[in-house]
């Protein structure tokens, strides 16, 4: 038996190799293997933890990095090392295991997106192909809090000043057709990936013509990094002092640089100009099954100051997404006091 066969293996590549619990026969095989370090995850307390693993693993000269997660309770201090293990391991060959490959999955999923290697789907995707969060309690919600951090470089030399992001209304040349493409593609690229699974078809969040006539009224905030436009949101004033904004949109590739702050911030500046004394937002979630990127949604609201307002119909409010949809949804609409 060897390491390929421990439970939920995985080779990440040819330096990193996961899995569920090692057998001690195995441990013994792995420097033999070529392998330099060893990360474990598992409490010592676990009914199923090897007892001598340490001393296993250093009698044959590697590395042993134990950070014992407890599965009931995950901390971010527990995937703070776990992140910092990673980042000095680059050019060794290395096997981190818990005891099904659950705890360490996550943790390589979200070490992946913090540092701008995996978009959220991908990490999501990655998970799903081993357990599901959403059936252990505490998981999601720990998930949730890490994916809210966006992208995090590692602490090493000097920090770099963050890129300035700049928010503004459209003027007459951003209606130009490649332009106008180009936003399209961002905001559905950006939706492909946040509302996955939830519709039949990709790519249908809006489409250059509609773009084009937010664009004309204008009623799109855009924004730019050094002149690179990186994001948008749609405003509009709605009646009794209301006013609304939607389809938020950061370009994937630049994500952890505060580009939805900057346009919900320029989106409420609005608002008050137009002396309206709430904001409003609308959310579609899944109704039988978790989505991370929904629930990363919700915790970001909460925190910059929405809350759920009421549940409404989603056949009443957009009749045309229904036939679209490929799980049954939840409609929600979330308000913030702008006074």
């Amino acid at each position: 038996m060897g390491i390929e066969d421990s439970y939920n293996f995985r080779r990440i590549s040819s330096t990193l190799t996961t899995s569920g619990l090692v057998r001690p026969d195995v441990l013994e095989s792995l420097a033999a293997q070529g392998y330099e370090v060893v990360v474990n995850l598992l409490p010592d307390t676990h009914e199923k933890a090897v007892p001598d693993e340490r001393a296993i693993v250093e009698a044959q000269g590697l590395e042993y990095v134990h950070i014992p997660v407890d599965f009931k309770q995950p901390t971010r201090l527990n995937f703070e090392k776990f992140c910092e293990t990673l980042d000095r391991l680059p050019a060794s060959k290395a096997h981190v295991h818990c005891a099904a490959n659950f705890r360490v999955s996550a943790f390589y999923s979200l070490y992946q997106v913090r540092r701008g290697h995996w978009s959220v789907q991908r990490a999501t995707e990655f998970i799903a192909g081993i357990w599901q969060p959403a059936e252990y309690p505490g998981w999601t919600e720990f998930i949730s809090d890490i994916l809210a951090d966006g992208i995090v470089e590692p602490r090493v030399g000097r920090i770099e000043q963050a890129p300035r992001v700049t928010t503004r209304f459209p003027i007459e040349s951003d209606a130009r057709a490649d332009n106008i493409q180009r936003l399209s593609d961002l905001v559905n690229a950006v939706y492909d990936e946040a509302e996955s699974g939830m519709f039949k078809r990709k790519g249908t969040r809006t489409n250059p013509a509609d773009i084009e006539r937010l664009l004309r009224a204008r009623a799109l905030i855009l924004a730019e990094i050094d002149g690179v436009l990186v994001g948008s949101v749609s405003v509009k004033s709605m009646s009794d002092g209301l006013a609304e904004f939607g389809m938020l949109a950061a370009d994937l590739d630049h994500r952890g640089k505060g580009i939805g702050s900057a346009l919900v911030a320029h989106a409420e500046a609005w608002a008050r100009r137009m002396a309206c004394h709430t904001m409003r937002l609308e959310l579609l979630t899944p109704r039988n099954w978790t989505h991370p990127s929904k629930e990363f949604l919700k915790k970001w609201y909460s925190r910059i100051g929405y809350a759920p307002y009421a549940t409404e119909s989603l056949e009443t409010t957009h009749p045309h997404l229904v036939p679209e949809l490929a799980t049954e949804c939840e409609f929600t609409v979330w308000h913030k006091s702008l006074t």
